[in-house]
């Protein structure tokens, strides 16, 4: 049976690299757990080009459990699946309803890590202590809204 399991989560993966294989890189399948502290411990930006949708992580919560997982999130992640519902090609504030509309405490997340995905996420890195001690129960995930993108001086 385990042997069984174990080939049904590789054919998954092959499968979801099937799918995003045109966006390059690596594209990583991962299940969180949410916590009742910190929620999945994610703050979500969009595309630094307002033109392009994107659903970026532009911050982990130290103990939530996006910054927990194995492997971890990483700030520049873009999300392109949560659940079997895909979020490649929306905005980050569609994306956080849909994300915050899930019921259950797990997640699977297909991720899509670029070594240059900084570049493209509309605001800066978000640090850990700019995240509260704790966070209510029913907030799971902070939105991070720009106003104008980056300028370069």
């Amino acid at each position: 049976m385990k042997i069984l399991v174990e080939l049904e989560i590789v054919q998954g993966i092959d499968k979801i690299r099937k799918k995003y294989a045109g966006l390059g890189d690596s594209v990583l399948s991962i299940r969180l757990e949410r916590t009742p502290t910190a929620g999945l411990g994610l703050s979500l930006a969009g595309h630094r080009d307002r033109s392009k949708m994107a659903v970026f992580v532009c911050g982990l919560h130290p103990a939530g459990a996006a910054a927990k997982a194995s492997p971890p999130v990483k700030v520049g992640d873009e999300i392109l699946e949560v659940n079997g519902i895909v979020l490649h090609g929306r905005c980050h504030l569609n994306a956080s309803a849909i994300i915050k509309g899930l019921v259950g405490p797990i997640f699977k997340i297909i991720l899509l890590r670029r070594k240059a995905a900084l570049e493209d996420v509309a605001v800066k890195p978000l640090t850990p202590a700019q995240f509260p001690v704790a966070l209510e129960e029913e907030v799971s995930l902070l939105i991070v809204t720009v106003q104008n993108p980056r300028k370069e001086f």
